[in-house]
């Protein structure tokens, strides 16, 4: 994990298409002052398939002066790298007609790299994410609290980091068996 150096490695890691919400992170960077926001690097990796989308979102950065390195179509190598380096994890999906977010995986893969994780409340991901303890569940659609705690990653490293670490061990416990068992124990 990064030291802290008064920036923010801010990750996104999920395929580009407009229920992962991508737009709704850069909405809420913008609502930062430039100054509040420049120590933030913002970047996104994940599979692109949609390149009306991904044109739309890079004209949203644009338009908000909004820096993202982009990584698509990743490698595992590269999606390491990506986590290796990142401070921060952030996927805000969102419900799309009948299409939801299931379990969440993605959040106890970032987990794994010790990273706090801000999302949606939304679908399976509340079973992914410890609201306050892992990291920050927002209501959907919220894009001043979601510009808040971005900046509350960004002021707080220590706390960032001690979420990140508790969101590590409950990454590591979250096996198959001990779900199962969770879920047996939920309908008896």
């Amino acid at each position: 994990m990064p030291t802290d150096t008064g920036t923010m490695q801010l990750l996104s890691v999920g395929r580009i298409h407009p229920r992962k919400g991508f737009d709704q992170i850069i909405q809420a960077l913008a609502k930062l002052s430039s100054e509040e926001r420049a120590p933030i690097h913002y970047t996104i990796a994940g599979a692109s398939k949609d390149q009306a989308y991904l044109a739309r979102l890079k004209r949203l950065a644009d338009a908000s002066d909004i820096q993202i390195r982009w990584v698509l179509n990743p490698n595992d190598d590269e999606l390491h790298g990506c986590y290796a380096a990142a401070d921060v994890f952030a996927l805000t999906s969102m419900p799309r007609q009948k299409s939801v977010e299931g379990f969440g995986i993605v959040y106890l893969e970032a987990g794994a790299y010790a990273l706090p994780c801000l999302a949606y409340d939304t679908g399976g991901v509340r079973e992914a994410i410890q609201d306050t303890i892992t990291g920050f569940l927002v209501d959907v659609g919220d894009l001043e609290q979601l510009s808040i705690q971005i900046q509350f990653f960004l002021q707080h490293p220590n706390s960032r980091l001690q979420m990140g670490e508790s969101n590590r061990t409950f990454a590591l416990s979250r096996t198959w068996e001990r779900v199962v068992e969770e879920t047996l124990m939920h309908h008896q």
